[in-house]
């Protein structure tokens, strides 16, 4: 219409509900066009080694397990700033054992801290699956401890999970390639076996969830530096002389496309 300005103008017909609302559009809402909300996702499952927390010695302490255990984390935290080093293991075994004692969570300042101190207290749990003793740790199983130590600095679960999953891997990873290089100086080295032997005792207090992605990684990796009558000859030592179900080390090597089973 050229008095309305050239505009284009919508006339509705006569009998459309002019001036209202159609039944159609009063029953809808603008929620009715959003898109749905994202599905709640699913907790992971705990893996095979995860423990729960053990008994509380002292339930009715928990303000003085408290204080102890801020103290032992100020006086750990100091010492790693003053002297430039890893956690003191002694340190953080104390820390542990405090917090399993009163029941009570204490979080380092930061994120970083928290996993730092994770981490310290995972290799001491290699360390006593090396030495096949649980004294490094107090008595306690590698599991049990580093359960406990998550919960202890208030690490999510999840998290803990991750973090012990690529350092194992990273443990497996080392173990086999330096038993291939030993195995190229001297086929007879006995070290060779204890290597082996090391390796079964970490997988069997941190195993592997079936079908890991993160185990396919370490043989990825171990095909680009070990060869493959190497990894045939490293698996064959194992069957004979480990007293473990080479379902693991087998997808490790790289030897075994698909797991069936736990491993």
């Amino acid at each position: 219409d050229n008095q309305l300005g050239g505009k284009l103008v919508f006339v509705p017909a006569e009998g459309s509900g002019q001036g209202k609302y159609s039944p159609l559009a009063q029953s809808l809402r603008e929620a009715d066009f959003a898109p749905p909300p994202p599905a709640a996702k699913a907790r992971a499952e705990p893996p095979g080694w995860w423990r729960p927390a053990g008994a509380v010695k002292y339930p009715l302490s928990k303000e003085r397990g408290l204080a102890e255990a801020k103290a032992l984390l100020g006086q750990l935290e100091a010492a790693r700033i003053a002297q430039g080093r890893d956690y003191d293991a002694a340190g953080l075994l104390q820390f542990a054992n405090a917090c399993a004692a009163y029941g009570v969570q204490v979080a380092p300042a930061t994120d970083n801290a928290r996993e730092g101190m994770y981490k310290a207290a995972l290799e001491m749990a290699f360390a006593s699956c090396a030495a096949d003793s649980s004294a490094v740790l107090g008595g306690e199983a590698p599991a049990q401890f580093v359960s406990d130590f998550a919960r202890a600095t208030r690490l999510p679960p999840e998290k803990a999970w991750v973090l012990v999953t690529a350092f194992v891997s990273r443990k497996a990873s080392a173990l086999l390639v330096e038993c291939a290089a030993l195995l190229r100086k001297d086929a007879q080295d006995p070290s060779v076996l204890l290597e082996l032997l090391k390796l079964s005792r970490v997988l069997g207090a941190f195993p592997y969830a079936r079908d890991s992605a993160e185990a396919d990684m370490v043989a990825a990796g171990l095909r680009r530096t070990v060869s493959f009558d190497e990894r045939t000859e490293l698996l064959q030592l194992w069957k004979d002389h480990v007293q473990a179900d080479p379902g693991s080390v087998e997808v490790l090597l790289g030897l075994k496309w698909k797991a069936t089973s736990s491993y």
